[in-house]
C-alpha cells in the first residue's frame, strides 16, 4: 500500500486539530453569522469541510481507480503543504509555533519540512522575535543536515552570532546567544578574549577594540566547526569558512584565524570570498600598494560643520567624492586606480544599455568623521523634467524614503559582508534606517538638505551619525570598514539605479562592498 496514502489521514487529523486548537487559544476567535471568518476557520473549512467520495470503483477498473488515488494523495498532500506554509506564516512571533509545524511536518520530505521550517522562521523575524527565529533555524540546521534549507539556516546562524552590528544595535547579546554559548564544551579551547579587533597598518600591528564586544562569537566558531565536520557537504562552503574566520576574529584567536582564511586566500583570482579573505590579510600586512578589493579614504575632520547642507567646511574640500554609476563596475584596486576603472567601466555599460539618448543623473558621496561623529555628504543630480516633492514637511520616523529618490549608506563595522547598518536618505531629507534588515533598530542620527544651483538641479544632504550607534567607540586611525553605496531613483525618472560598486541591487553582496580606512 501507498505509504503517502497511509499517512495523509493522521496528518489530517493533526493539522485540523491544531487549527482548532489555536483558534480556540487565540489565534483567530470564533465568529458570529454576522462576522467574516477567521484564517483557522477557512484553512479548516477549506481543507476537511469538503464532502468525501463514496462511489466504489467497478471490479475491471482497479488500475485506473489506483492510479486515480495515487494522483489525488498527491494533490491532497499538497494541499496539505500549502495549508501548514500558511499557518507558519501566519504564527510569527508565537513559541508554541515551532513544535506545531515540526509534529505537521513530520509526513513530508525533508526539504518541504526544511521549507515549511524555514517560512516560520521568516515569520518569527517579521514579527521582531530574533529569539524564536534563531531557534527555529538551529532545528532546521539539526534536523535536516542534508538538505539547501539547512546550509543556508547555519549560516545565518553563524552570521548571527557573530554580528557586531547586531550586538551593538540591540545593546546585549540575544537571549538566544547567551544560551549557546552556556552549551559550548568545557574543552572547545574558546576562552579566549571576545572583542572584536580592528586592524592598524603594519605588520607589527597594535590592535584596539574598536568594534562590539561579541560575547558569542566562540559559539560562532564551534557550531561552524562542528557542522563542517559533521558534514563534508560544508568544506565547499566559502561563505561559511569566510564566516568562520571573522568570528576568530572577534574572539581574538588569531592562529585560528590565519588557519581559516588560508585556504580562502588561494582560491582563484576574482572569487568573492577570496577577494574577502585577501583583503583581511592585505589589511594585516599594511600593504600599500594594489588592494584586492576597492578602498575609500574617510578624513578626518579638524573642526565640527555646521550641519546646514552647503559642505563649505575645509575638510570637505579634501574627502574625494566617490562617484555613483549605472551597470556593473568592475574596479579592483583601491584609491584613484579604482576610480578610473569604475568609470571605464560605467562608460562601456552606458554604451551597451544604449542609455546615450537619457544621459544619467550624477551622484558622488563623501565621507568624513571625528571623535563622535561619522560625516557623510551625498550630492545627486535631479534628472531633467523629473517631478520631486518638497522636504518641508515632518520627518517621520522610518518615512516612506523608497518611493523616492533616496541614497542607502549601508556600514558593516565588522567586515563579514552580511550583516551592516543601513541609513536611507532621500532628496527631501526623509530616513529610514535599518540593522541587518531589522527596522526595529531606531538610531538618533542628524540630517540637513539642501538644494544646490539656482534652479534646484541637484539635491544635497550632509548627516552627522553618532559613533555611539554605532560602535561602542569611535574607531581610530588605520581601522577599516566595509563600506556600501547606492542610490535608486523611482521608475518615473526613467533613469537606472546607481552604485558605488557592484551591481545597484536592494539586498547587496560582498562585491557591493568596499573597505572604507579611517584616515
Amino acid at each position: 500500500m501507498d505509504p503517502l496514502r497511509v499517512r495523509t489521514p493522521l496528518l489530517r487529523h493533526c493539522l485540523f486539530a491544531t487549527l482548532t486548537a489555536a483558534a480556540a487559544c487565540g489565534l483567530a476567535a470564533s465568529p458570529s453569522p454576522a462576522h467574516s471568518q477567521t484564517f483557522a476557520e477557512e484553512v479548516a473549512q477549506a481543507s476537511y469541510n469538503a464532502p468525501l467520495p463514496t462511489a466504489q470503483p467497478e471490479p475491471n477498473a482497479t488500475a485506473d481507480a489506483d492510479s486515480s488515488a495515487d494522483q489525488a494523495a498527491t494533490a491532497k498532500q499538497a494541499e496539505e503543504i500549502d495549508l501548514v506554509r500558511q499557518l507558519a506564516r501566519h504564527r510569527g512571533g508565537q513559541p508554541a509555533a515551532l513544535a506545531q509545524i515540526i509534529q505537521m511536518s513530520r509526513s513530508f520530505n525533508d526539504a518541504v519540512a526544511a521549507e515549511l521550517l524555514d517560512e516560520l522562521a521568516a515569520a518569527h523575524l517579521r514579527a521582531g522575535d530574533l529569539n524564536l527565529a534563531a531557534d527555529t533555524r538551529r532545528v532546521l540546521a539539526e534536523q535536516y543536515p542534508g538538505t539547501p534549507r539547512a546550509q543556508d539556516a547555519l549560516l545565518w546562524l553563524v552570521r548571527l552570532y557573530s554580528s557586531s552590528e547586531m550586538v551593538h544595535a540591540r545593546r546585549q547579546p540575544s537571549q538566544a546567544a547567551v544560551d549557546m554559548l552556556r552549551q559550548i564544551p568545557a574543552n572547545a579551547d574558546l576562552t579566549q578574549a571576545r572583542t572584536n579587533s580592528a586592524v592598524t597598518g603594519g605588520r607589527k600591528n597594535k590592535r584596539s577594540a574598536a568594534s562590539a564586544s561579541q560575547p558569542a562569537a566562540p559559539y560562532a566558531i564551534h557550531l561552524a566547526t562542528q557542522s563542517m565536520d559533521r558534514h563534508p557537504e560544508l568544506a565547499d562552503n566559502a561563505a561559511l569558512a569566510y564566516q568562520r574566520a571573522v568570528a576568530a576574529r572577534l574572539a581574538g584567536q588569531q592562529k585560528q584565524l590565519q588557519a581559516y582564511l588560508s585556504p580562502l586566500k588561494h582560491r582563484r583570482g576574482g572569487d568573492t570570498w577570496g577577494d574577502c579573505a585577501r583583503m583581511e590579510a592585505w589589511l594585516e600586512s599594511g600593504d600599500k600598494e594594489r588592494s584586492p578589493k576597492p578602498t575609500a579614504m574617510c578624513v578626518f575632520a579638524d573642526d565640527p560643520p555646521q550641519l546646514d547642507g552647503m559642505l563649505n567646511e575645509p575638510f570637505w574640500q579634501l574627502a574625494l567624492p566617490l562617484p555613483l554609476k549605472p551597470g556593473k563596475a568592475a574596479a579592483r584596486d583601491g584609491g584613484a586606480n579604482a576610480s578610473e576603472v569604475q568609470t571605464a567601466s560605467y562608460e562601456q555599460s552606458v554604451r551597451d544599455t544604449n542609455a546615450a539618448a537619457t544621459p544619467p543623473a550624477a551622484s558622488q558621496v563623501q565621507l568624513a568623521y571625528d571623535r563622535e561623529y561619522l560625516y557623510v555628504a551625498a550630492i545627486c543630480e535631479k534628472p531633467a523634467g523629473a517631478p520631486y516633492s518638497p522636504g518641508n514637511g515632518p520627518r517621520p520616523r522610518d518615512g516612506d524614503v523608497e518611493s523616492h529618490d533616496h541614497v542607502a549608506l549601508r556600514l558593516d563595522v565588522d567586515r563579514d559582508y552580511a550583516s551592516y547598518y543601513e541609513l536611507l536618505i532621500d532628496s527631501r531629507g526623509q530616513t529610514a534606517d535599518r540593522c541587518w534588515g531589522d527596522a526595529a533598530w531606531n538610531p538618533e542620527w542628524f540630517v540637513a538638505a539642501g538644494e544646490l544651483n539656482a534652479n534646484g538641479g541637484m539635491w544635497i544632504v550632509e548627516l552627522a551619525i553618532p559613533w555611539s550607534e554605532l560602535a561602542p567607540t569611535a574607531p581610530k586611525s588605520g581601522h577599516a570598514w566595509a563600506l556600501s553605496l547606492a542610490r535608486t531613483l523611482p521608475p518615473t525618472t526613467n533613469q537606472p539605479s546607481q552604485s558605488w560598486l557592484g551591481p545597484a541591487c536592494d539586498r547587496p553582496a560582498p562585491e557591493n562592498f568596499g573597505v572604507l580606512q579611517f584616515e
